[in-house]
């Protein structure tokens, strides 16, 4: 039905009254977010911190700037609460990667029970606090025991506010949603690349690029996720949240070297080889210097983000290397190319902010950027790997027409000779019993003469679904209108029998049909293969009484005259 131009119109302006009704709404509603109700009742704790001798603290973020501070025994700074503490507020922050206690008038609020495992670092990780507190303690001195995980600056104390739990949650959540979203597209993307590389490699040809692809972006997924440190609200180990970290990272150069060597052919799978089984080494080195308690994840974490540095110079070379090379073949398209290098410099750019922002300034989230760089270079890499794909799918898509038209007969869409040929010799060789049944189509010539040979195509079509119908088995036309059924479950014997019976009487039902310009008329005979009848004799003894019943069809029939018969009909 043709949609008139004034329904088109009336259903625009009512989708832009829609809109802009909407948008007006929003704007101009009075009332506020949950976040920012949360934000605007926090109360801000994050200076006036001293410490033993009452010097003021700038800086909570590098503890290990501060002179008291060790990784040896606790050290202790002091806040003044505000003298306005209602009920159902906590003492609200993060501490990462030290060991706290809480004290106010020497009554311990908060400390930390913390299992112990060999397979654990050191540090704790980074982990959300929430200390209730009580009206009477307004005013009142809290104090807040610390002892370093390192002596680096990554050990500190950030987020320090005065606030509902619920609200410090809602805060949390709307400043980390994004990366958790992020992370989630990751893994989505992954598991999809994942699950198309199972149709791709259907072929002779087995290339996993999808796959590697898949596990790259899991693993960053993985360290995407821990370090926007959500699960820390909701896990009470935060252990197992840092030690998942570390292992994330400690995973992401494989798959990106097997993509490498995938992707680029055998020209660099000598190397990556080497690559790959240095890195598994290497990790199998620091998972045991760990659990020996020689040297923790984060002691070796320089090591861990070099080995992933170098799997980007060299994906960032292979990728340089090969775009060169197609740039110089004008034939070749130059835009999934140019994907790959936007792909290509998104991860590096990114990369190095974060690496800076870790090692130099101390970042929250230390995958902040990383996130959009890695999910710009995973849509580029797989939207350039599709091409790959969709190329492969039309070649296999090829192949499997041809092979099928190699073994199929177009007309009736049955097994061909050949098809019917190699089935035999694959029975042969099985030995199970089988049936065999002959089959050949009555005056095909004489319809061809008379009638023409479209209508000698449809009577061998036509006796094809009958002989399909009839038998339990594979059909196969292995001439102009001879057939073979290969009847290979049940009662052989039986069904064998039944489906002549079957045959006859679908003849008889498609010949009493009114207006038919022919009748059908098919001859049948069958034999069993097996132990005692080796399968030359089965199928000459099926010829043989193929053409007896042929024989004897004839007889029934007395030889009419085909053309008075046909114009009768």
């Amino acid at each position: 039905m043709k949609i008139s131009k004034l329904s088109l119109t009336i259903y625009c302006i009512l989708i832009s009254f829609i809109v802009l009704s909407s948008s007006y709404l929003i704007i101009s509603a009075d009332k506020k977010s949950p976040v920012e109700i949360a934000a605007e009742q926090a109360v801000s704790a994050q200076e006036g911190w001293t410490d033993e001798n009452g010097k003021l603290i700038e800086n909570l973020t590098k503890l290990n700037l501060l002179e008291n501070s060790s990784s040896e025994k606790f050290s202790s700074i002091y806040y003044k609460l505000p003298n306005n503490i209602g009920s159902g507020q906590s003492f609200c922050l993060r501490a990462k990667h030290i060991y706290l206690e809480v004290y106010i008038d020497g009554k311990c609020l908060y400390f930390q029970d913390l299992p112990e495992n060999r397979l654990y670092t050191n540090s704790i990780g980074a982990n959300w606090l929430q200390i209730p507190l009580e009206p009477e303690d307004s005013g009142k001195k809290l104090e807040l025991r610390y002892k370093m995980c390192y002596k680096n600056s990554s050990c500190g104390i950030d987020n320090i506010s005065i606030n509902t739990a619920k609200n410090n949650v809602i805060t949390i959540i709307s400043k980390k949603i994004s990366g958790f979203v992020i992370s989630i597209i990751f893994t989505v993307i992954g598991v999809l690349f994942m699950f198309f590389d199972i149709p791709l490699n259907r072929g002779t040809e087995k290339r996993h690029e999808l796959l590697y692809l898949g596990l790259f972006s899991m693993g960053i997924a993985g360290y995407c996720l821990v370090e926007t440190q959500l699960f820390q609200l909701f896990i009470g180990n935060e252990r197992i949240m840092h030690i998942l970290s570390c292992y994330s990272l400690m995973m992401i150069p494989i798959p990106v070297i097997f993509y490498i060597s995938e992707f680029f052919g055998f020209k660099y799978k000598y190397t990556c080889s080497i690559y790959t089984y240095t890195i598994g080494l290497l990790d199998l080195a620091l998972i045991i210097m760990n659990y020996a308690d020689i040297a923790d994840y984060h002691d070796t974490l320089t090591i861990i983000n070099l080995s992933a540095v170098s799997a980007a110079v060299m994906l960032i070379y292979s990728m340089l290397r090969y775009t060169r090379e197609n740039l110089r073949d004008k034939d070749r398209n130059i835009i999934y190319p140019i994907i790959r290098i936007i792909g290509l410099a998104a991860l590096a750019v990114t990369g190095v902010i974060d690496i800076i922002r870790f090692y130099f300034l101390n970042a929250q989230d230390p995958a902040a950027f990383l996130r959009v760089g890695v999910l710009i270079f995973v849509i580029c890499f797989g939207l350039s790997t599709m091409e790959r794909a969709l190329n492969m799918i039309s070649a296999l898509a090829k192949a499997e027409m041809i092979t099928k038209l190699a073994y199929t007969d177009v007309l009736t869409d049955s097994g061909n000779r050949t098809a019917y040929t190699e089935r035999l010799d694959d029975i042969i060789r099985s030995g199970f019993d089988v049936g065999i049944v002959a089959l050949d189509i009555n005056n095909l010539k004489k319809v061809n003469d008379t009638l023409g040979h479209s209508c000698g195509d449809k009577l061998i079509a036509d006796s094809a679904d009958i002989i399909r119908k009839a038998f339990k088995g594979e059909c196969y036309r292995i001439g102009g209108d001879e057939f073979m059924v290969i009847v290979l479950e049940g009662d052989l014997e039986k069904n064998c029998c039944e489906g002549k019976a079957k045959l006859v009487e679908l003849c008889k039902e498609y010949n009493e049909v009114k207006d038919r310009k022919f009748d059908i008329y098919i001859a049948c005979g069958y034999a069993l293969f097996n132990k005692e009848t080796p399968m030359h004799i089965a199928c000459s003894l099926a010829d043989q009484r193929m053409y007896e019943n042929k024989k004897a069809m004839k007889a029934a029939l007395k030889q009419p005259d085909w053309r008075a018969l046909t114009e009768n009909k």
